[in-house]
Order: structure tokens, then C-alpha cells, then sequence
């Protein structure tokens, strides 16, 4: 089965337990990453350095790309895909918890759909413990279900996907939009033709914390938001009355009061 290289990036506020149980993750896959390519996204707090000095000292795999200062997400991750050796690349979020299975899983199914550009998955979602899980984040399957899903919502879990790097790379990688770098993505790439797909399978737990329903909200965010929608209308990936309909729906969640809003994702934006 193909190699395959896994892309993160970690910055100051990460708390190092969490980057210890997204890597042991990823190092204990069913089929071992060839690397891990970790981009160190500006100065870490001195227990972040002592979790990356010991996590390299004892796994030769892992590769840290040193930033002098931070640069954001899709900075970051577009310098170390860059990096990454192989044609097949893994994301994870380093406060996220890959199954074992999930690389072997995301492998086969490319190796038995070569014409598959990127695929992803459903994911668990917890605060506390993976074994305590609130909810669990359904995406759409099919390349039609996911053009028709990104209209409204984005059809991937981030830090469950596996793409090809030369596709990526091919369509400018990522674009530099706070909270959204992601779904920028996804418009290039069905945009440029690329093939998408998501496994109907749990095979990532992703943490959910108050601060990360926190910053999904905020006349900030409005405007992101709103930037967005105009970038898919102008992909003629939406319609005007489908524009209007995004950008109301969304506006007022993205206005309520954090706890509403943190409630509202959990009951209708979650199985």
C-alpha cells in the first residue's frame, strides 16, 4: 500500500496534552505514517517544546518545520505540505484523535477509487473523553451529495481528510481566511474539477471546547461569513436565492449568544 505522509501545525495555545494524544494517534495507525510533518507556527510555550523534543528524540518520522513567528493556518499548512514527501497526505488537527484504523481505511478506499482526489469521514465529537461522545458530525458521501451540501454547510471534517498533494498544490493550496481555510478549499477544488469524497465511517474523534464555539461567532466572523458566501456565488456553486438564504440562516446563528449558539450546532447541525 502507498506510503503516506501526515501534515499538522501547532501553535502557542495548544495545550500539550492534546498534542500528545493527537500524535500517539497518528504514530499508532494500523499502517504507519511514513512521516509526520509538524509545522511549529511561531514561538510554543516551553511545555509545548519539551512535548515536541521528546516526541522527535524517539520517533525519527517526525519532522518539524520551524516558523521564526506565527502565520496563521493556511500559511502554515501550505509551507508544510510543501514539505511532505509523499503524493498521499493526511491532515489532523493536533488537539483531534485519529482511530487506528483510519489512515489503512482512507488507503484502501483510494487505492480502489484512483480517480478519488480526496477523501474523508464522519467524525465523534467530545469535550471530555472519547469515551463519553456528544455527537456524532455526518458529512455527505457522494461527489453530487457534496457539490449540492456545500451550499449550506461544509461537506468535510478537516482533520479527517486525505488528499493527494500534487492536486492540492495544483489549485494554490490554501487560501488565508480565518475559520474557514478549510472550506475555501473544498469550493477550489470541486471549482477545478477535482474528485471529493467522504467514507461513511467514524474515523476521527474531534474536540469540542466553549472557546471553539466561541470564535464561530461575532460580527467578525459575520463578515467571513459573508465573504464566503460571495466567493460560492461567484463559483456559480450557489444561486442568488440560495446566497440570501446562507447568509440569513447563518447570520443568526452566528449573532446568538454563544451558549444558543453552541446549542443550536449540537441539535441541528449534528446527528
Amino acid at each position: 500500500m502507498e506510503n503516506y505522509s501526515v501534515l499538522m501545525s501547532v501553535y502557542y495555545k495548544e495545550k500539550p496534552i492534546y498534542l500528545q494524544e493527537s500524535l500517539d494517534s497518528m504514530l499508532h495507525q494500523t499502517i504507519s505514517p511514513d512521516e509526520i510533518v509538524l509545522v511549529r507556527d511561531g514561538p510554543l510555550t516551553p511545555d509545548l517544546n519539551i512535548v515536541l523534543q521528546a516526541y522527535t528524540n524517539k520517533y525519527k518520522n517526525i519532522k518539524i518545520i520551524k516558523l521564526k513567528r506565527n502565520i496563521e493556518l493556511a500559511r502554515a499548512l501550505n509551507i508544510g505540505l510543501k514539505h511532505c514527501k509523499n503524493e498521499l497526505v493526511a491532515r489532523m488537527d493536533t488537539d483531534d484523535i485519529s482511530k487506528p484504523e483510519r489512515c489503512e481505511t482512507q488507503l484502501k478506499f483510494l487505492e480502489e477509487h484512483p480517480n478519488i482526489d480526496m477523501i474523508g469521514s464522519y467524525a465523534a465529537e467530545f469535550s471530555k473523553s472519547i469515551e463519553e461522545i456528544e455527537n456524532i458530525k455526518t458529512v455527505p458521501q457522494t461527489y453530487l451529495e457534496i457539490v449540492k451540501f456545500i451550499k449550506t454547510r461544509n461537506p468535510f471534517n478537516h482533520p479527517s481528510v486525505m488528499y493527494k498533494k500534487s492536486k492540492v498544490l495544483s489549485i494554490g493550496g490554501y487560501k488565508h481566511f480565518r475559520g474557514f481555510e478549510d472550506y475555501y478549499l473544498w469550493i477550489k477544488m470541486i471549482n477545478n474539477g477535482l474528485v471529493v469524497a467522504n467514507i461513511k465511517k467514524v474515523l476521527i474523534y474531534m474536540r469540542t471546547t466553549e472557546e471553539m464555539f466561541k470564535r464561530r461567532g461575532g460580527v467578525s466572523y459575520f463578515k467571513d461569513m459573508l465573504t464566503l458566501a460571495k466567493y460560492l456565488k461567484m463559483k456559480n456553486l450557489m444561486s442568488t436565492l440560495e446566497f440570501y438564504r446562507f447568509i440569513t440562516l447563518r447570520g443568526i446563528v452566528i449573532l446568538m449568544p454563544n451558549t444558543l449558539r453552541a446549542l443550536f450546532y449540537k441539535i441541528f447541525l449534528r446527528q
